[in-house]
């Protein structure tokens, strides 16, 4: 089952405020490791072509071992099943977008790249990380 993180402005990502694709944009035209693309391919199990194309498709390319999906769309981006790498980007780039940085389950990244332990709904990854 995948799980996203979502960038956005407001108080929980299910009702973000107005955060446009114009300001996504400018942020991708600034960001030397964010390209737009548009679109995205893939191949599925049984070697079939799957594309989805949207305009607010774009990768972030500084990841260390694969490019990463981004889709910004509904005032917000997201990023389906993140790993640590791109959670840390994900926060630093929270502060300059003056947006925030919060899980499918309601739990907030912060910039010391853990979630915040306050939140009534602290998601998965906040409980897998403390039995570790």
């Amino acid at each position: 089952m995948a799980y996203g993180l979502h960038l956005f402005r407001g108080d929980d990502w299910s009702d973000p405020e107005p955060f446009s694709i114009e300001e996504w944009d400018e942020f991708i035209a600034a960001t030397s490791d964010v390209r737009g693309t548009g679109f995205v391919e893939t191949t599925s199990p049984t070697g079939e072509a799957i594309r989805m194309v949207d305009p607010g498709l774009a990768e972030w390319t500084g990841h260390s071992h694969h490019p990463i999906i981004l889709l910004f769309r509904n005032n917000r981006m997201t990023v389906t099943n993140p790993d640590d790498e791109t959670i840390a980007w994900l926060v630093s780039i929270a502060r300059p977008l003056r947006a925030r940085i919060q899980g499918d389950e309601g739990e907030f990244y912060s910039n010391d790249g853990d979630t915040d332990s306050e939140s009534p709904r602290a998601g998965w990854l906040y409980r897998l990380r403390r039995r570790t």
